[in-house]
């Protein structure tokens, strides 16, 4: 059984963008090829332990192949696309310890179609982790996850397309 507050959290289901990137689209600009990542931070809160908790949330995003078989990073692949990988870090202190969540979205840089996204919380009780990866493709993806929460354990189930992270949504 897939988490509730997974879907309703982290993924928004929304028609496809226009797959065909016009000519000086910002998603193929020089600057993405520069070798650096783009960084953005933000002042935030979250509620923990029934408290909003201010924190810095940080957001950066960078170009990589990845080889289309694995949708990981290609080092000697020769079936390869290009993604954007674009990570959500949010490390935010309470009375008890350091929360630590990260959410990584992986979008095809001509169409912004998800290939894969990661997202993990870790604190000192334990840590859980959700992932969605495309399989083929097609609007076909296998989700995982696994909580360190009682009875929890692990999950797994089959998704269709097209999905968004909300992550994301900045790209769109």
């Amino acid at each position: 059984m897939i988490p509730t507050t997974f879907i309703l959290c982290l993924l928004t289901l929304i028609a496809p963008t226009n797959s065909s990137a016009p000519a000086g689209d910002w998603r193929t600009s020089p600057i993405w090829y520069d070798g650096l990542v783009e960084k953005a931070t933000y002042q935030a809160s979250r509620p923990i332990y029934g408290k909003d908790r201010p924190y810095t949330a940080i957001f950066f995003t960078n170009k990589e192949q990845h080889d289309t078989k694995t949708w990981t990073k290609a080092a000697a692949s020769t079936s390869t696309r290009e993604v954007f990988k674009h990570n959500q870090i949010d490390d935010i202190p309470t009375p008890n310890y350091l929360y630590h969540f990260r959410t990584t979205s992986h979008l095809t840089t001509d169409t912004l179609d998800l290939t894969r996204m990661e997202s993990s919380s870790q604190e000192f009780c334990g840590t859980s982790f959700k992932q969605i990866i495309k399989n083929g493709t097609g609007d076909s993806f296998t989700f995982w996850a696994f909580s360190y929460m009682p009875e929890a354990g692990h999950a797994e189930a089959q998704l269709t397309g097209p999905i968004i992270p909300f992550n994301a949504l900045p790209l769109y």
